[in-house]
């Protein structure tokens, strides 16, 4: 298991507390297929198949969890179609003007007449706690995603004591300043891409990859008022990541150097090797956060 993309949040409340709450909240909205009907269905699947009745497992000081979301797809392209066909066979039968209420009525009965048939797409997040520092980390790359598990398990728990983690300072300011002075924070060095945004109104956005983030044109475009919207970093020479204006972490990987250093031992009970990827992933995860806060002086 590895998070490639991470939103994190800090509980306000002891996350050990919150346990017991989860739990039972959990069990109480398992993940169901799609019905003939439904258009999208989400909820809680077990993150280790071999036990069925565990929604939230914990292995150590972390709490992992996985929400599962089917939904049918139906290409808009395919219900504009046929509505145009309906529309037109009114107006050429009955000599009138469709009106809009009639239109929005018809298009609710093309979408219900399709959903049966339409094909469906699934996908899984993951989430972790560590009950240890109190965060919530959840493996998705963008605002809506987070805001639909958050979602989620409020839904399931009717509380959630989190608060997004923040910086005091504004992160666009602070990554575009290392570029300007060539100088990345404490245990970090500079990667090979960015994506530079204007500050006019058009916001137009220039995007470098694997190229030196040092050469004489992207100080030229900082001079001329754009700012850094995105920026890949290297943490103590381990971990590869992009970090944007929000202070969303993506793309993590590990680096090749510290990928090879790395006992390859096999494990072969699938248990164990879940049980020890989480806790690698988590230790490795919250010491990157760790350095991440520092450099942006975050507060939550």
């Amino acid at each position: 298991m590895w998070f490639k993309n991470v939103v994190a949040f800090t509980f306000t409340q002891d996350a050990k507390a919150q346990i017991p709450i989860w739990e039972s909240a959990f069990a109480e909205h398992p993940f169901s297929p799609l019905s003939s009907q439904q258009q999208q269905t989400i909820g809680f699947i077990p993150p280790v198949a071999s036990q069925p009745e565990t929604l939230l497992y914990l292995v150590h000081d972390f709490a992992v969890f996985a929400i599962k979301q089917e939904e049918k797809i139906l290409p808009a392209a395919v219900i504009n179609e046929q509505l145009s066909q309906k529309v037109a066979d009114i107006e050429l039968k009955e000599g009138r003007k469709v009106t809009r209420k009639e239109r929005l009525d018809l298009k609710d009965e093309i979408i219900f007449e399709l959903t049966p048939k339409a094909f469906s797409k699934s996908k899984i997040f993951w989430g972790l706690v560590s009950l240890k520092d109190n965060l919530l980390l959840l493996n998705c790359s963008s605002a809506s995603a987070s805001d639909k598990l958050i979602d989620c398990i409020r839904e399931a728990t009717t509380t959630l004591p989190i608060l997004p983690v923040t910086s005091k300072q504004i992160p666009t300011q602070l990554m575009t300043s290392w570029l300007k002075n060539t100088k990345a924070p404490a245990h970090f060095q500079i990667g090979e891409s960015t994506v530079l945004k204007s500050l006019s109104e058009q916001g137009a956005a220039i995007r470098f990859k694997q190229c030196d983030l040092f050469a004489q044109d992207i100080p030229s475009h900082l001079e001329k008022g754009f700012s850094v919207n995105e920026l890949s970093l290297i943490y103590k020479e381990k971990l590869q990541c992009t970090v944007d204006e929000k202070l969303f972490i993506k793309q993590i990987k590990l680096t090749d150097s510290y990928q090879d250093s790395l006992d390859q031992e096999e494990i072969e009970d699938d248990v164990a090797h879940f049980e020890h990827s989480v806790t690698f992933m988590g230790l490795e995860l919250l010491d990157l956060l760790k350095g991440i806060k520092q450099a942006f002086t975050t507060e939550s």
